[in-house]
């Protein structure tokens, strides 16, 4: 679907390995700072925007990084 709308596929980075949502944030964030981005938007359905969007910036302390987050 990215692709579809553009999106250059070498700037897509999935993360596959986690179980929870919490897992899914601290690969997410591990990821982020292995590749040393700044800033990323994170695609989640709309029913958990608040949670992931908490669960990230926490995730995201734990790389020593200040990541933007814009969760869509």
């Amino acid at each position: 679907m990215l692709i579809q709308k553009g999106i250059n596929p070498a700037r897509i980075i999935e993360e596959n390995y986690a179980l929870s949502k919490v897992e899914n944030a601290l690969y997410s964030a591990f990821g982020l700072a292995k590749h040393d981005i700044a800033h990323a938007k994170i695609i989640r359905s709309a029913s958990h925007v608040r949670r992931g969007q908490v669960v990230f910036k926490l995730a995201t302390q734990q790389t020593g990084q200040m990541i933007s987050i814009l969760i869509q």
